[in-house]
């Protein structure tokens, strides 16, 4: 161990000249993060902020005046003011104030809804009729995060909370503005730190003691500011904060980005529009007819620091009870979930979406531990909790708890000090914590190391920086002949887009509030049939069956009696999340054969594994199961590029396989025994997939007329002068859609409508997937309801899906193992590896590595052997 404690000692000696360099506190240069060579503090040094805090995603919610408005264009929800979309935009959260869920109601009721502190009659203040969610994605800035890192009066991962009013932070009667405000921009002797989203616990106002009530302040550009003295130029001097619409915050352009959810009138929540007004004899309209009939919403005054309650209407009962308070927050969520069940459509044509569940923030976001010291440092780690997934030290064990492994460096590879100690310690994981002390201006360094075994080795290097060799090492070594995925790791969902082009229409369950198809004889099966054993395409590949198969009059099996090949006549699209089962990805991410994060394709007919060649059935359909000698390893979803067919060359074409329970069996002779059997792949209806019950669940988001995308439903019938109603009465009539050969690999084109012109042309057939998109949208936008009552939602952006998705890294060994790591990319989010360091790669971090052993090639969790592993010695030691 000699040349490890030399190592040891040398790293002591850095520490040393840190402490040496100590100053009580960071002073970093505008918009650069803190650095040990420009920052001495010991929080800039070593805690996660320093390297990147990673974005965290929550719901908050405003309580406002003014209604939220539509914008048909980038189907996203603006303020009603502003010349143009970015003004509205901006205006939404420009140097604002929001609340947690779970404290929504602390502002109304504190402040907003006692009539003896009307100013005007009848009017609660500012107006407020609203109650807003907004998602919000923050990424702090690393120095105001190092600098506020160890202040406990703040929520963790926030700086401190500075009220806001009219677009700039609140100043104080001598016009001075809170230390905080100064510090997003430098101003009055403060360290510039960025514009950090500050946030406060305020849950002991005894007029409105509301559990878990945070506030949260958002800076944007000139803070100081207010909205009708703000200028261009003092924005552009003083920018930063909110981020331009679709850029995601980075901490250092932007820090937080946000979309609104939807909106709920407040008097729906608190059941005034529920009311009959004696008068009319009908509801309520709102709080003002309310209040001018001589209702009473709510009437307190304090005595001492107790509230006295005079009257109220029933919602207000027991304001001073935190259990009723807080049952009172449910009922806000609640009603809006309800709502936008029922009635998710806006009057100006807007689509709001119901709010997240907790759990699914959580899972999106990243452990505490990865942002905050505290949590790194903490014995049992942190949870997020809330809508706002405020990060919280756990005092046990619990399940919902990730513990984090001190400021640390962690490593299965060599100090880059020593040649001798990199062969020492090739295979042995160690971990060496830091702690700092610091007083005034002295500062002291801790050091200690523990050794322990290697357990689900991975090939890592000290300080996160892997070496040539190790890479390699790991690289050339065979993977064993019998191996099992890490328990501790599980696939990551993945949501996409995908498309199916179809004969039969969707309908519209009322109840449940989504579609459904028309076979089978309840909501179960037919819920169940939409998915059952099937395959889909991406959307930039969805017309490749189209023009390869279905529409070439040439061909007598694509077209017949003026009917298309399968009698299609719907584009469908669906959102689909898959989880994929641990053993299946675990063998075929070390293949190289099939697409990142899926397994091989299966062509699959009749609710069954087919094979269109008549050659035997790909080895996956047993692997699903374990019939036929093979290994079980569940109903892992398939994908394979598919662009290279020389009659329709669409780019970025994938194929996907559904498998569902009993997939060796046809619809017409699955048994319900077979099914039980063979369970697994569709998640029931409303069940999260989690790649062991059920490996996907999926929605369809609407459907659109292959006819009116081609656009044969605006092409006139000269024999009616009337537009034809679809393709079959437009062949009747003598029309061709698409007439073919293929002569030397070349499409020959004889006739066809617009449409298909340039059918090998890969930018012509691009085009026309756009076409189809745009097109969606248009009708979603303008026309939403379905004949059978149905709402369709409009497609989410390719950016929106990758925020929303876990980095390809976290399932997958060849974008963990790529230089440059991976991005997703399409509607479908497929993983591609990345060949150059581009803004959108996102490599897997040193820390990640040492957090996660999820690729490991042994998986033993026994603590008393010495074996050779991939060439590399691993032995047992103790701390």
């Amino acid at each position: 161990m000699l040349s490890l404690t030399r190592s040891l000692l040398l790293l002591l000696a850095s520490g040393a000249r840190l402490a040496n360099d100590a100053s009580p506190r960071p002073t970093p240069a505008p918009s650069v993060p803190p650095s040990p060579s420009t920052s001495p503090s010991p929080y800039s040094t070593l805690s996660p902020s320093t390297r990147g805090f990673q974005a965290v995603t929550s719901v908050q919610v405003r309580v406002q005046g003014n209604l939220p408005a539509w914008d048909l264009a980038r189907n996203a929800f603006v303020a009603s003011f502003g010349n143009t979309f970015d003004d509205r935009d901006t205006a939404v959260m420009d140097t604002v104030n929001t609340a947690s869920v779970e404290g929504a109601l602390k502002y109304v009721q504190a402040e907003c809804i006692n009539d003896r502190e009307f100013d005007k009659p009848c009017e609660r203040k500012n107006s407020i009729q609203y109650v807003v969610f907004h998602e919000t994605t923050t990424v702090q800035p690393k120095a105001a995060l190092a600098e506020y890192a160890s202040d406990k009066s703040v929520a963790m991962g926030y700086c401190p909370f500075s009220p806001m009013d009219g677009g700039q932070c609140t100043p104080s009667p001598n016009g001075s503005f809170p230390r905080i405000c100064d510090q997003y921009i430098g101003a009055h002797g403060q360290p510039k730190l960025g514009f950090c989203v500050g946030g406060e616990l305020k849950d002991q106002d005894f007029l409105a003691p509301y559990p878990d009530t945070y506030w949260f302040s958002y800076p944007n550009s000139c803070p100081q500011s207010a909205w009708k003295n703000k200028t261009s130029a003092c924005r552009e001097e003083q920018a930063g904060g909110l981020c331009p619409y679709g850029t995601k915050p980075d901490g250092v352009r932007c820090t937080f980005s946000f979309e609104i959810l939807g909106y709920i009138a407040l008097d729906d929540v608190v059941g005034i529009t529920a009311m009959t007004n004696p008068a009319t004899q009908r509801p309520f309209t709102n709080f003002t007819e309310f209040c001018q009939a001589g209702g009473v919403e709510y009437r307190a005054h304090s005595k001492g620091t107790k509230l006295v309650l005079e009257e109220s209407i029933s919602f207000w009962k027991d304001p001073s009870s935190r259990d009723a308070n807080r049952q009172r927050a449910q009922v806000v969520v609640d009603k809006y979930n309800e709502r936008v069940a029922q009635s998710p459509m806006t009057p100006d044509g807007g689509r709001m979406r119901p709010l997240p569940s907790i759990a699914s923030l959580r899972q999106q976001n990243p452990p505490c531990h990865v942002n905050h010291a505290q949590c790194a440092n903490a014995p049992f780690g942190c949870r997020r909790k809330l809508y706002s997934q405020i990060c919280e030290v756990c005092t046990d064990k619990g399940a919902d708890c990730l513990p984090g492994r001190g400021c640390h460096v962690v490593g299965c590879g060599p100090p880059a000090t020593s040649t001798n100690a990199k062969h020492l310690m090739r295979g042995l994981i160690f971990e060496i914590i830091l702690h700092f002390t610091c007083s005034q201006s002295v500062c002291s360094l801790h050091v200690q190391m523990r050794l322990f075994p290697c357990l689900a080795l991975t090939s890592l290097a000290l300080a996160g920086r892997a070496t040539a060799d190790d890479d390699s090492s790991i690289a050339a070594s065979p993977a064993p002949p019998t191996r099992s995925p890490s328990p501790s790791w599980k696939f990551q969902p993945v949501k996409s887009i995908k498309v199916r082009v179809q004969g039969n229409l969707p309908a519209w369950d009322a109840e449940h509030q989504t579609f459904i198809t028309t076979f089978g004889s309840n909501f179960d099966e037919k819920y169940r049939a939409i998915l059952d054993t099937v395959n889909m395409a991406s959307v930039e590949g969805t017309f490749k069956f189209v023009q390869g198969e279905c529409i070439n009059t040439n061909d007598p099996l694509a077209v017949a009696n003026c009917q298309r090949k399968s009698n299609i006549q719907y584009v469908v699209f669906y959102e689909t999340v898959v989880a994929q089962p641990t053993a299946a990805i675990d063998k075929y991410q070390n293949l190289d054969q099939s697409i990142v994060e899926h397994c091989p394709f299966s062509p699959m007919d009749g609710g069954t594994c087919s094979n269109p060649t008549g050659g035997p059935i790909a080895n996956i359909c047993s692997e699903y199961v374990g019939s036929n000698g093979q290994q079980k390893l569940g109903m892992c979803v398939g994908g394979q590029l598919a662009d290279n067919d020389p009659a329709a060359p669409y780019p970025d074409t994938y194929w996907f396989s559904f498998p569902n329970s009993c997939p060796s069996q046809p619809w017409r002779t699955k048994t319900e025994q077979c099914r039980q059997q063979q369970p697994g792949g569709m998640c029931p209806y409303g069940v999260v997939p989690n790649g062991e019950l059920c490996t996907f669940s999926f929605d369809v988001l609407g459907y659109i007329k292959l006819d009116d995308v081609v656009g044969i439903t605006s092409m006139v019938n000269p024999a009616t002068n009337k537009t034809y109603a679809n393709f079959s009465e437009f062949c009747k009539a003598g029309g061709i859609e698409y007439k073919a050969s293929l002569q030397g690999g070349q499409i020959v084109v004889e006739q066809s409508i617009p449409f298909w012109a340039n059918p090998s042309d890969i930018n012509a057939n691009r085009e026309r997937v756009k076409v189809l998109v745009d097109k969606y949208n248009a009708l979603v936008s303008s026309n939403p309801k379905t004949s059978d009552g149905g709402f369709m939602q409009p497609l989410p952006s390719v950016e929106s899906l990758r925020k929303a998705n876990p980095p390809c890294y976290k399932n997958d060994r060849r974008c963990a193992n790529a230089p440059y790591g991976c991005r997703r990319v399409l509607y479908s989010q497929i993983c591609e590896v990345c060949k150059a360091n581009d803004a959108d790669c996102l490599p897997r971090s040193w820390r990640e590595h040492a957090r996660r052993p999820v690729y490991s090639r042994v998986t033993d969790a026994s603590s008393n052997w010495s074996t050779t592993v991939n060439s590399v010695h691993c032995h047992n030691f103790t701390s």
